[in-house]
């Protein structure tokens, strides 16, 4: 799960499928970040948390890093143009 830059963002989900962001319906980015906030929250609930585990703060941080990058996406898009956005990606007129 995360993001890595090519010459656009790249949403890696967490069974490893990759997605360009500019391709990602606004739906579905709505959907990971939902998704991902969730596992942000079952981490910082996880018992001794506030304790040295570096594994569980690195993996906040990653978490933080994908949501805010999803963040930047969605907030970017006109939601009056997702469907021309969904038509030419389809027809790979872009």
């Amino acid at each position: 799960m995360g993001i890595k830059k090519v010459r656009t963002a790249t949403y890696i989900s967490d069974s490893g499928k990759e997605f360009d962001l500019a391709e990602m319906t606004s739906s579905h980015i709505l959907n990971v970040i939902i998704h991902h906030q969730k596992q942000l929250e079952a981490v910082l609930r996880c018992p001794g948390f506030e304790d040295d585990y570096p594994f569980l703060f690195k993996r906040e941080q990653s978490l933080r890093d994908t949501i805010a990058v999803l963040y930047a996406e969605i907030a970017t898009r006109d939601p009056d143009k997702d469907e021309e956005i969904q038509t030419r990606f389809k027809n790979n007129d872009y």
